[in-house]
C-alpha cells in the first residue's frame, strides 16, 4: 500500500507543526507574562515618581510660606503692626488652603504640626491688643519666629521622606 507510508508520514509531519505550535504558544504566554511584569513595574514606578513631584510641590508651597513668615519678626520689632498682623491671616489662609488641598499627600505627624502651626498663628492674632505693650511685643516676636521656623521644618520633612 503505497499510500499507507503517506498517511504515517503525514500523521508525524502533524504531530511536529503541532509540537512546534505547542513550543511557540509557551513562549507566547512568557513573553506576556514577562511584558506584564514590566508593565507592573513601570506603573508603580510611575506612581512613585508622582507621589514625590507631590511632595515637592507641597515642601515647595511651605517653603514659601515660610519665607513669607520671615519678616513678621522685623515688622513686629519695628512697630509695623497692622503689616504683621496682615502678613498673618494671610499665612493663616494660606496655611488653610494648603491642608486642604495636600491632605492626601502628608503625614498624619505633618497634618498634625501644620494644624499646631495654624493654632499658634490664631493666637498670636487673638493676642492682638497685648501687642500694644512691650512684653505683648516680645511674646509676639517668639511666636512669629516660632512660625517661621515650624514651617521651615514641616517643609525639610516633607522633603526628606522623598528619599525614603
Amino acid at each position: 500500500m503505497p499510500g499507507a507510508g503517506t498517511i504515517t508520514e503525514m500523521g508525524n509531519v502533524a504531530s511536529i507543526i503541532g509540537l512546534i505550535g505547542l513550543v511557540i504558544s509557551a513562549l507566547g504566554l512568557v513573553y506576556s507574562i514577562l511584558a506584564w511584569r514590566a508593565a507592573k513595574s513601570a506603573t508603580a514606578a510611575a506612581n512613585e515618581a508622582k507621589q514625590a513631584a507631590y511632595q515637592e510641590n507641597a515642601a515647595d508651597e511651605l517653603s514659601r510660606m515660610a519665607q513669607g513668615a520671615r519678616p513678621l519678626f522685623d515688622l513686629v520689632k519695628n512697630g509695623r503692626l497692622d503689616r504683621a498682623s496682615l502678613i498673618m491671616e494671610e499665612l493663616l489662609l494660606d496655611l488653610s488652603q494648603f491642608r486642604t488641598h495636600w491632605k492626601l499627600f502628608i503625614s498624619i505627624e505633618s497634618e498634625s504640626a501644620l494644624h499646631g502651626i495654624q493654632e499658634n498663628i490664631e493666637i498670636q492674632l487673638g493676642n492682638h491688643n497685648a501687642w500694644q505693650t512691650d512684653i505683648g511685643k516680645l511674646k509676639l516676636m517668639e511666636g512669629c519666629k516660632t512660625i517661621s521656623i515650624q514651617l521651615h521644618e514641616e517643609s525639610g520633612k516633607m522633603r526628606s521622606k522623598q528619599g525614603d
